[in-house]
């Protein structure tokens, strides 16, 4: 894949966008963060510097429909992903380039009770997934609604950052990921 914005607009009732390697500009203010290390059984060692996932995603049919969530993941050979997130206040910085609904207001930060539900998908899969590279990942890109926003709609986009972080998106055709995405949003 090439470094940059793709979008995939009202895909099976979701529009999305997704950033690789050129994350949009948002300011974070952390007040906190969280810090997990996972061993997984079948360690993948990906061959790149550092890579950086931002996603943003809308649902269509949902009260809760909206999240960005974004993380820089940086490959070591040491058999451990280590995980940390930023935490801040829920009264960021107004989001004007955002894909939420038109009559919501967008933040930027990852508040408290995102940021828990970023740390109990990563803890799950701790516990249930045996692949994933090892490094660093660092959940520093996070924008919410103020009313379209809810814990499952992190969740959702949480679990498809981790799908995309097993794939070796450097070399991922785009129909690979065009796959990717629209399983994840079937589920």
């Amino acid at each position: 894949m090439d470094n940059g914005v793709y979008v995939f607009d009202e895909y099976k009732n979701h529009k999305l966008r997704l950033w690789i390697n050129i994350p949009p500009l948002i300011t974070i203010d952390a007040i906190d963060t969280f810090v997990h290390k996972i061993s997984p059984k079948n360690p993948i060692l990906l061959d790149y510097s550092s890579i950086s996932i931002v996603v943003e995603l809308r649902k269509n049919l949902n009260a809760s429909n909206y999240a960005l969530l974004g993380a820089l993941f940086i490959p070591e050979n040491n058999d451990v992903l280590q995980v940390e997130g930023l935490i801040s206040t829920n009264t960021g910085e107004v989001l004007l380039d955002n894909i939420a609904m038109p009559n919501d207001e967008v933040l930027s930060g990852i508040p408290l009770e995102y940021a828990q539900v970023v740390s109990n998908v990563t803890l799950r899969h701790k516990y249930y997934i045996d692949s994933l590279p090892i490094g660093k990942l660092l959940f520093n890109v996070g924008a919410h609604a103020k009313i379209g926003s809810s814990q499952a709609i992190f969740a959702n986009v949480t679990r498809l950052i981790y799908r995309l972080l097993v794939e070796d998106l450097v070399r991922l055709e785009r129909e690979k990921l065009d796959a990717i995405i629209e399983e994840h949003l079937l589920t």
